[in-house]
This record gives structure tokens, C-alpha cells and sequence, in this order.
């Protein structure tokens, strides 16, 4: 069966390939670092403000510039005793940028580094939570630990580690549960928010294994919390996700009747989500929500299209990929256009295995590989060129 797809001196670092605007941002932000005589104020400049603007245009600058923001907290702290605020204060700041050196490491797809930095980050809010009061920062160490244990868990999934992601994620999960019973509301929600998440990683994990009956209690855990919330993103997100859940459970249906009750609640998860999301791209005024919402769409789209796919219906898949399409295209999505191309190459192909004389349909597989390679050629997108080099192959 072919596979088809379901759908983180330096201040004379380059800026060329950013956005005029986000140039003169970062400029105005070294000049303000560059004049400042105020460790902190530098240091939050250097990990919320300009090592985040680089991490998508210049991730290795970005590792950079968290280790500046590391080497002027490491001078700070040998100035002062642990009794002193300030000293849990640039601990805090020291934890967060290495764990942000951490994401970038990961971004790159440097695994073991990552692994190590996050590691480390945890290390130093498991120090400074037992006299968290003199810092005045328990509630922020203890989201933050949570963090890094999901990031640790996230990380661990990519490798297919999945009894240690399992592990880290559930940590995850539980420092989020403690905050949820806190008396302080923020602290609470931000606790929803991050269980939420937690559940939904954890889902996710299970899914990959397999384990569709835990993936699914985990999918609607999270989804029980973000319909408390209203985090309609949230919301849709699971319902796209248990769709995949019991998409994948299509596979192990033997008769037409399991496999017709696996098919309808797929769609109908996959529809809900859809609805969310069209609701949310017609709000103008936020672009990233739009933008967000709009590739909602096209991953929903593209897995109904899977769905139907596989159940045999391959016009209504390729009406649905031709949908995602359009509005990949609307949005710039070159990964997802490239995808989406490639999905209604293989589709063709399917056409083409059971009627060897479609010249229309191979015509069409052709037309598709071609403008699925160019657009993977220009990500940079290895295995999608390889996967198209072969249906290439047998077209010949």
C-alpha cells in the first residue's frame, strides 16, 4: 500500500535574509542592549527579544545569543550568596535560556544536545524550588519544570523512545494537575492550559504506538479541559486528532459494518474541527489566528481525504486534496502544498493499479509528482523527493 500523508563578536550577525521590518526591530534592540549598563534589562532583551526573532531565520545565532544571556547570568550568580533574591532570579533567567538553546537544538534536529540543555534547565528549577520563597518564583518554576519535562518528552518521541516520552510527559502532566488546585486563578488556568497540552502530547504518542484506546482518553482528557477554557483552537485540535484515532482504527476493522462505524465517526470529528476552524479564519483582523485557523482546514481536509482514500472512494479524496490545495496555496504553505501535491500524485496512482490504460489519471500522477518535487526541492524536503523519485519510477 503506497503511503500517503497525515497531516520548532555576535551583534554583527547577519541579518539579510529577514524582513526589512524585523531588521530595523533587531537593530533598535542591539542598539537598546548595546547601551544598556543593566544586566537584566540585557538579559531579558537577549532571550524574549532578539534570540527569539532569529530562531527561525538564523537558529545557530539564535544558540548564540542564549549562551551570551547564559554567560552574563554565570557572572552575576558568582557575585551573590543562594540567600539572595537575585541570585534565584538570574538562576531562573540561566534555566530559561538554555532551555530555549534546547528548542533550537531540537528545531535542528540535534536530539542528544537538546536532551542534555533540557535536562540542565530542569536541573536548575529542581535547585531553586525548595527555597522558592526567598525568589519569589515557585509558581513560575514549577510551569516551568513542567515545560522541560514535555519538552524532554517530545524529544524522546521523535527518537522513538516512546516508554521514556511516556515518562516525561505524564511528569509533565501531573506538575500541571498540581497547579490546576491552586488558589490563585492565573496559576489555575495556566495549569489548564498546560494539562491540556500534556494530554494531547501523550494522545498523540499513543497513536504512533498503536495504543488507540489510551490515545483517545488522553485526546478527550484534553479535550474536556479546553472546551472549560473555550480554547476553540484547542477544541479543534482534539477533534482532528481523535479523527486520526479512529482513522487509524480503519485499518484493523475486519467487516464493513466496523469499518463503517470507524469511517462515519472519523469523518464526523474531522467535520466538527473544520467547522471550529472555519469559524476562526473569519476573523480578519488577527493574521496569525487566521493563518493558523486556515491550515486548520487544509490538515483536516488532507486526513478526510486519506480517509476516503482508503475507504475506496478516490474522487471524493482527490476532491478533498484539490480543497486543501487551494487553500495551501492561499496561505504560502509551501511544506503542505508540497504534500498535498504529493497525495494526489500517489492517488492517481491508485487510479493508474486499477485501470493500467487511465492515461488521464497517469497524466495527472505525472503533473502532480512534478509540482510536488518542485515545491519539496525548494524546502528542502528529503524524503518526500525520495518518495516521489520512486512513484517517478513507476510511472516509467
Amino acid at each position: 500500500m503506497k503511503f500517503f500523508l497525515v497531516i520548532s563578536a555576535i551583534i554583527t550577525i547577519s541579518t539579510s535574509s529577514l524582513f526589512s521590518q524585523d531588521r530595523s526591530k533587531i537593530n533598535q534592540w542591539w542598539k537598546k542592549y548595546s547601551l544598556s549598563s543593566n544586566d537584566i534589562e540585557k538579559i531579558e532583551l537577549l532571550i524574549e527579544n532578539i534570540g527569539y526573532a532569529y530562531e527561525d531565520f538564523n537558529p545557530d545565532s539564535a544558540i548564540l545569543i542564549y549562551e551570551l544571556a547564559v554567560d552574563i547570568c554565570n557572572k552575576n550568580i558568582e557575585k551573590l550568596m543562594p540567600s539572595n533574591e537575585k541570585w534565584g532570579l538570574f538562576q531562573s533567567y540561566k534555566a530559561i535560556a538554555i532551555r530555549y538553546q534546547g528548542i533550537v537544538n531540537r528545531y535542528l534536529g540535534n536530539y542528544d544536545k537538546s536532551l542534555e540543555l533540557y535536562n540542565e534547565s530542569a536541573k536548575i528549577y529542581l535547585t531553586l524550588l525548595p527555597n522558592c520563597n526567598i525568589y519569589n518564583g515557585c509558581l513560575d518554576y514549577k510551569q516551568s519544570l513542567a515545560g522541560c519535562y514535555n519538552n524532554i518528552g517530545v524529544v524522546y518521541k521523535s527518537q522513538g523512545a516512546y516508554d521514556k516520552a511516556a515518562e516525561y510527559l505524564i511528569k509533565s502532566m501531573y506538575v500541571f494537575k498540581e497547579m490546576i488546585n491552586s488558589n490563585d486563578s492565573i496559576t489555575s488556568t495556566n495549569g489548564k492550559y498546560g494539562f491540556a497540552g500534556c494530554c494531547n502530547n501523550i494522545g498523540l504518542l499513543y497513536t504512533q504506538q498503536g495504543l488507540y484506546e489510551k490515545a483517545e482518553y488522553y485526546l478527550k482528557q484534553s479535550l474536556k479541559v479546553r472546551d472549560s477554557l473555550k480554547d476553540r483552537f484547542g477544541i479543534a485540535q482534539c477533534y482532528n486528532n481523535i479523527g486520526e484515532v479512529h482513522l487509524n482504527r480503519l485499518y484493523l476493522k475486519i467487516n464493513d459494518e466496523q469499518k463503517k462505524e470507524e469511517f462515519e465517526t472519523s469523518l464526523q470529528y474531522f467535520n466538527k474541527a473544520i467547522e471550529i476552524y472555519k469559524e476562526l479564519s473569519e476573523d480578519k483582523k488577527n493574521i496569525q489566528d487566521n493563518y493558523y485557523a486556515r491550515r486548520g482546514i487544509t490538515d483536516c481536509l488532507g486526513n478526510i481525504g486519506v480517509l476516503y482514500k482508503e475507504s475506496q472512494h478516490f474522487y471524493e479524496a482527490i476532491e478533498m486534496y484539490k480543497q486543501s490545495l487551494i487553500i495551501r496555496n492561499e496561505i504560502g504553505d509551501k511544506q503542505g502544498i508540497s504534500s498535498e501535491y504529493c497525495n494526489l500524485g500517489l492517488l492517481y496512482l491508485s487510479l493508474v493499479d486499477q485501470n493500467p490504460n487511465d492515461s488521464i489519471a497517469k497524466f495527472m500522477a505525472k503533473g502532480c509528482a512534478e509540482k510536488a518535487f518542485q515545491f519539496a526541492d525548494e524546502i528542502g524536503a528529503i524524503e518526500e523527493k525520495k518518495m516521489l523519485y520512486e512513484s517517478w519510477l513507476s510511472l516509467i
